[in-house]
């Protein structure tokens, strides 16, 4: 079967918050998101600008996974940003290797959560590089 070789990205800019508690969930403009065909490794690069209301604060964001394959966002494969002061911020990205997948269709959705404080994201990115 034929599969997607180019990465591909999508980035939303809004800026979005988060309460404290639960476990990862879609922010009110859901996403970023991407569908792409896959072999059975990809790469997984989530990354975005943003900071939290309290002290030793997170934010983190993580990918959920569907169509042949299904993966369940977890803090495992997740960026994780710590404000150690209140309101501080600061943007970064994480790379999580995806592998043992079955080939096919398979759409990264971007979720979110915040254990502590609300958390803020912005230029949310995802980029997924099919390895093979």
């Amino acid at each position: 079967a034929w599969v997607n070789l180019l990465p591909v990205t999508a980035v939303i800019a809004t800026s979005e918050t988060v309460g404290a508690g639960g476990g990862y969930a879609a922010l009110a403009t859901a996403g970023p998101v991407v569908t792409l065909l896959t072999g059975t490794s990809v790469l997984v690069i989530v990354g975005f600008t943003g900071s939290n209301a309290s002290v030793n604060g997170g934010n983190f964001m993580a990918v959920d996974v569907t169509g042949a394959s299904t993966i369940a966002a977890a803090d495992i494969n997740a960026f994780q940003f710590t404000s150690f002061t209140a309101g501080n911020g600061g943007s970064g990205s994480f790379a999580s290797l995806l592998s043992g997948l079955p080939a096919g269709q398979n759409t990264f959705t971007s979720l979110y959560k915040a254990p502590t404080g609300t958390g803020t994201f912005l230029n949310r990115n995802i980029t997924v590089i099919p390895l093979g």
